[in-house]
């Protein structure tokens, strides 16, 4: 939040207003998203409303914040109304809806920021790396090669039992020692 935080000022200073935002997602994490945010920021932000992941979502607000539409028509809807950045508060959002989102905001300029509460969804996504301390994260992910996974640790086994074997005696004569 300290990046977010610096963002928001520096652009209420530039221009006195406060950062239009989206949150997509209308779950438990697109709702305590809302309550950080406003927490945090305060009148620095301003929260334009939900887009609902869901197809069959009734509700037309939720915290007292409108639901703007669909994931199918947040195009549309980032051509209608000026937005600064959108949050993406889906913590298992399907790969092709997540870069649809991408280039939308790429196109439109609007800042995106990811939104998960557990690391592993964004390994299940992504590559994801550090390279001292500078995180690296892969948007094409290669398929994942069982049978070269599986050949790989039924060596590491083998030559392990082997070692074992080899030097066992040598071991025990240390013990023994």
């Amino acid at each position: 939040f300290f990046i977010s935080r610096k963002i928001f000022r520096e652009k209420e200073k530039k221009t006195g207003k406060a950062s239009k935002t989206i949150i997509v997602g209308t779950g438990d994490t697109g709702i305590r998203l809302i309550q950080r945010l406003e927490d945090q920021f305060g009148k620095e932000i301003q929260i334009l409303g939900f887009i609902s992941e869901e197809e069959s979502l009734n509700q037309s607000q939720i915290l007292n914040i409108p639901v703007l539409g669909k994931i199918k028509e947040l195009q549309k809807l980032v051509s209608k109304i000026e937005v600064d950045i959108i949050y993406i508060a889906i913590p298992e959002i399907k790969r092709d809806i997540l870069f649809d989102i991408i280039n939308t905001c790429d196109i439109k300029g609007v800042d995106i920021k990811i939104v998960t509460d557990k690391l592993n969804i964004l390994h299940s996504l992504f590559d994801f790396e550090m390279i001292n301390k500078f995180p690296i994260i892969g948007l094409d992910k290669e398929e994942e090669d069982t049978l070269y996974d599986f050949s790989k640790r039924l060596l590491d086994i083998f030559f392990s039992v082997i070692g074992l074997f080899l030097f066992f005696p040598l071991m025990l004569l240390v013990a023994i020692w």
